[in-house]
């Protein structure tokens, strides 16, 4: 159990150049695709705000 716990400290300190780097080689070498984690992450960075504010107000109808 400790090497999970050594494996969470070493991703959560990730910059996000590296996230993106470990993405790559999930994809290329393993075939792996990060699908909701990369959306979530995107979209906060690139004002995905008003895209959720957007999806809420389209539910509340």
């Amino acid at each position: 159990m400790a090497d999970i716990k050594s494996l969470a400290e070493q991703l959560v300190g990730l910059t996000v150049k590296e996230v993106q780097e470990l993405a790559d080689v999930l994809k290329a070498d393993y075939g792996i695709e990060p699908a909701a984690a990369a959306v979530v992450v995107a979209g906060g960075a690139a004002g995905g705000g008003a895209a959720a504010e957007e999806k809420h107000h389209s539910q509340s109808f």
